[in-house]
């Protein structure tokens, strides 16, 4: 879990020779970092304490967690589910409106505010690739995969799948750009 935290933070700041107060501020600076801090920790209770003699601790740690993760929901407008499954090196561009339920997200990815990325009414839920870059007012939905590198711009509905380094857009979102270079955005 502390790797993947850290891979987090890294992405919320540029200079590598940080002093560790600094690092410690601009933890404290980002809802997009303390919600995902957040779901990682649920996500290490649900996987740490999964013996039945652990059972009680596991309880009272989700619980917290829960009240956390209500905290962060209704003070930042970020709701990671502890069912996404999420890579390291995440990044939460802007807080507010910001939904992630049940999904894979890779590594390196990049979700801005007022998107849903999750499951659709059917319980069919996305696999998104690393690299990727989601723009604001986004939506990402049912059995859907979005290869490595591909970016979607705001606004986009996502009703298909999506090649690795494409950027998309629209509603449907459809392919305006094929090796499209979406470094400069993540």
């Amino acid at each position: 879990m502390l790797e993947y935290v850290r891979a987090d933070l890294r992405r919320y700041y540029s200079r590598p020779d940080l002093s560790l107060l600094r690092r410690l501020a601009v933890a404290l600076d980002f809802a997009g970092f303390q919600a995902t801090a957040i779901y990682r920790f649920g996500r290490w209770v649900e996987r740490r304490f999964a013996h039945p003699l652990l059972l009680p601790l596991k309880f009272l740690l989700l619980s917290f967690h829960a009240g956390l993760r209500l905290l962060v929901r209704v003070l930042l407008g970020i709701d990671i589910s502890r069912a996404a499954d999420i890579g390291p090196g995440f990044y939460i561009g802007h807080f507010g409106a910001v939904r992630i339920g049940r999904c894979r997200i890779g590594a390196h990815c990049t979700v801005n505010q007022h998107t849903f990325v999750g499951a659709n009414s059917l319980g069919e839920s996305p696999h998104i690739g690393d690299r990727v870059w989601i723009g604001a007012h986004a939506y990402v939905a049912g059995a859907i995969t979005i290869e490595d590198g591909a970016a979607v711009a705001a606004g986009s509905v996502v009703v298909g799948d999506v090649k690795g380094r494409c950027l998309i857009t629209g509603n449907p979102a459809r392919v305006i750009a094929l090796d499209y270079d979406n470094s400069g955005l993540l």
